[in-house]
């Protein structure tokens, strides 16, 4: 919550260096995979990914928080893929599950600080809301924009593009 305060103040500022965008997918899947034993995890990406300037530690965060989400919201497990690709002037990153799948009029609240979906599905599934915002913040901070499309029962693609530019707000020099 600290960070999210520090975000949306503009205090906090990302440490952009030159970074291979598909090595923290591979990271956060590798962190992600031992907690997700009835899912498949596929990974897909570009092999040819241009570099990228922004704050690793700070998309490892971003990855994880939607891979862990995919986990979280697909209790019977399914698969779940996870692709990166360049498209013109920006990276994109999809994050594509099988899971409950989020009602059409919750995609744009749930980027919002303590939104959750309540249906009888999730009532029991933990979490307190902060994750998805501070995917946004921090996918802003990079001067990108992040947002998901669903399915009721047939899951969600969470997407995130980021310009090949590097950081372009809240940058520390």
């Amino acid at each position: 919550m600290l960070d999210l305060d520090r975000m949306e103040s503009g205090r906090m500022t990302i440490h952009p260096e030159p970074m291979d965008l598909n090595a923290v997918v591979e990271e956060a899947v590798g962190r992600v995979r031992p907690n997700a034993p009835n899912h498949t995890l596929t990974v897909e990406l570009q092999s040819d990914l241009p570099r990228i300037k922004a704050d690793a530690d700070r998309l490892t965060q971003v990855t994880s928080n939607l891979l862990n989400n995919a986990v979280k919201y697909s209790p019977t497990g399914g698969r779940i893929t996870v692709t990166t690709r360049a498209e013109g002037d920006q990276l994109r990153l999809d994050v594509r599950d099988e899971g409950l799948g989020i009602p059409a009029e919750a995609l744009e609240t749930i980027f919002e600080r303590y939104s959750r979906v309540d249906s009888q599905a999730t009532k029991d599934i933990p979490g307190t809301g902060l994750g998805l915002p501070i995917v946004r913040q921090i996918v802003q901070l990079h001067g990108g924009k992040v947002w998901a499309e669903s399915e009721l029962g047939r899951g969600s693609v969470f997407h995130v593009l980021l310009p090949l530019a590097g950081a372009v707000a809240g940058v520390e020099a």
